[in-house]
């Protein structure tokens, strides 16, 4: 009983406690202040963005040899360029541009061709005997250097090496130039260069005109220049030579091509014995009559000229009319040992004459002084 007591107090107390809670709760509740929501502004900004664009620019420089091929190793020298491009956001981008030169080389000594560099003496103008220094550089497979006469004839060869030097003694020999010839061959193919060296010949006998003008395979004279009494008249397009040389009275007819009738190649001469009777004017019994400024040829220029045949017709109508009087002054002669002959004229002029073949009626001249 006395439990039952003590919950019903303990009841009652607790219901009072809930009913005063319940009345403060009718209490008005504060009012929720609403805050000011935050705005967010965005600035923009400049950023620079790089961006590697790669421009090849070839630039090919050349090196040319005398040869036709050759083969070419390529380098590359790579130089960095920065350009700037704007963007539609301010942006800047740099672009780096790449530019690349190319060089080509050439390489000589891969090359499938015979080459050569350099060929020199260390004297092109020396005595008999004399020594001279050969030096060389070449590209190839064989090399050999041949002694030469100056009309072409091998007289020496000597294998060599690819580059070298050597020393070379000029022979002692009657010709006044000798020629050295490089020859290099490779894969089937051959190239030469040649070195003439002027020779400074000891002759017994001298060449009247100077030893400076004979041709190369001259050599020193067999013996000394003969001086006759002869004659020389000019013509049109060239000159008749009278003179007793070697025993025979010769009639010289010297021709500068094309001739009077259009028909020569080259300068030509030709020789006849002198058959003139000393009194007949051959021209004018064949009415021959000189254009104005000319004459007819005198003595026994007029005998050839107009009875006797050159090429195309007689001699008057290849070398013209005479355009001088006749000289008699003294003519100088000289002879090669091979037999071609040196001749001058009243104007200090000295011709060359090459030896007539068997059957040949002309054959070629030059002057050489």
């Amino acid at each position: 009983m006395r439990i039952t007591r003590i919950y019903t107090i303990v009841l009652a107390i607790a219901s009072a406690f809930i009913l005063g809670a319940c009345q403060s709760q009718e209490e008005p509740l504060p009012t929720l202040q609403v805050l000011p929501s935050p705005t967010i502004t965005l600035t923009p900004s400049a950023t620079f963005v790089p961006t590697n664009t790669l421009t090849l620019t070839p630039t090919p420089t050349l090196t040319f040899t005398p040869t036709p091929t050759a083969t070419t190793t390529t380098t590359s020298t790579p130089t960095l360029t920065r350009t700037f491009t704007p963007l539609p956001t301010g942006t800047a981008t740099i672009t780096p541009t790449l530019s690349v030169t190319l060089t080509p080389t050439t390489d000589l000594t891969v090359a499938s061709f015979p080459f050569i560099r350099s060929f020199t003496s260390s004297s092109t103008d020396v005595a008999a005997g004399a020594q001279i220094t050969l030096t060389w550089e070449a590209v190839g497979d064989l090399a050999a250097i041949e002694r030469q006469t100056p009309d072409g004839i091998v007289q020496e060869r000597v294998d060599v090496t690819l580059v070298g030097s050597l020393p070379f003694t000029i022979p002692n020999t009657n010709l006044n130039r000798v020629i050295y010839r490089l020859v290099v061959n490779k894969g089937g193919q051959q190239v030469t260069q040649t070195l003439e060296i002027r020779v400074q010949l000891v002759c017994g006998q001298q060449w009247f005109f100077g030893a400076q003008f004979a041709d190369p395979t001259a050599g020193c004279p067999p013996s000394a220049a003969v001086t006759l009494t002869g004659a020389y008249q000019p013509f049109e397009q060239g000159f008749m030579i009278s003179i007793p040389y070697g025993g025979q009275n010769r009639v010289y007819v010297f021709v500068r091509a094309p001739g009077k009738n259009g028909l020569l190649i080259g300068d030509q001469y030709s020789y006849t014995a002198n058959l003139w009777d000393g009194v007949t004017d051959h021209c004018v019994a064949t009415g021959k009559l000189p254009p104005a400024g000319t004459t007819n040829p005198l003595r026994e220029f007029n005998w050839l000229a107009c009875t006797q045949f050159g090429p195309g017709g007689l001699w008057i109508d290849v070398l013209g009319y005479a355009t001088g009087g006749v000289d008699t002054t003294i003519r100088t002669v000289q002879q090669e040992t091979n037999g071609a002959l040196y001749i001058d004229t009243p104007a200090g002029e000295a011709y060359r004459l090459v030896p007539l073949g068997g059957g040949q009626l002309t054959s070629g001249f030059r002057r050489i002084k």
